[in-house]
């Protein structure tokens, strides 16, 4: 299927001719046979990624079979098989719903599909209420600019036209601005003056104005 067997140590690139075929056909051309009634071919691998390359995309009916040790071993072998399709869809079959959160919360996939065929479940509506579609966004995960099952609604422009409105804004200021030349001197004679604040640019501080006016 890939041009390589496991562990090779070459990269797998899977054959254009194997998509779309049934378990029969894949069987024959990898020198065996297998009943006519068969729906899909099982082989058990021992990790994710390339050096298993069953466990790479295949878009055919033959399904990589891995044995967790624990809930966790199992988790980051997920992690591991949505590396090489980010965002897509994750499926988990359990009745335990904390788990199904759990799961949820840490898969880096857009779809969850619980206790529903993965494929099928992930294009919506036979199984679930994920709106029906065969392009799946897989947002950020995915360098997807959508995350859910693209329809015509995604491929419609909305134009907007944005109406100035004024939002209402306020500062607080001192009660009184003095503002002409020497008015520091004023100050220094005014009874309950107790703090005064300099308003300048950075030039001013820079030139060493602010510094003359605070010495008077």
């Amino acid at each position: 299927m890939f041009g390589c067997t496991s562990y090779s140590g070459e990269k797998p690139k899977l054959n254009s001719v194997v998509p779309g075929k049934s378990p029969q056909y894949i069987a024959k051309q990898a020198g065996f046979t297998i009943p006519e009634d068969a729906t899909i071919l099982a082989a058990e691998c021992q990790e994710v990624g390339e050096m298993e390359p069953l466990t790479m995309e295949k878009l055919a009916p033959v399904q990589a079979v891995l044995k967790a040790k624990d809930k966790d071993h199992a988790f980051i072998m997920c992690e591991e098989m949505l590396v090489h399709g980010a965002g897509h869809t994750a499926a988990i079959h359990t009745d335990d719903e904390e788990l199904v959160r759990e799961y949820g919360l840490r898969m880096h996939a857009c779809r969850i599909i619980w206790n529903q065929p993965s494929s099928l479940g992930g294009i919506g509506d036979i199984y679930n209420a994920i709106a029906p579609s065969l392009t799946l966004g897989c947002g950020s995960y995915g360098g997807n600019s959508v995350s859910g099952n693209v329809q015509a609604v995604n491929l419609i422009n909305v134009k907007r036209i944005a109406r100035r409105n004024n939002n209402m804004q306020w500062f607080k200021i001192p009660s009184k601005t003095y503002f002409e030349a020497n008015a520091v001197r004023y100050l220094r004679d005014m009874y309950g003056i107790r703090k005064a604040v300099i308003v300048c640019d950075k030039v001013m501080e820079q030139l060493g104005i602010v510094d003359k006016v605070i010495d008077q």
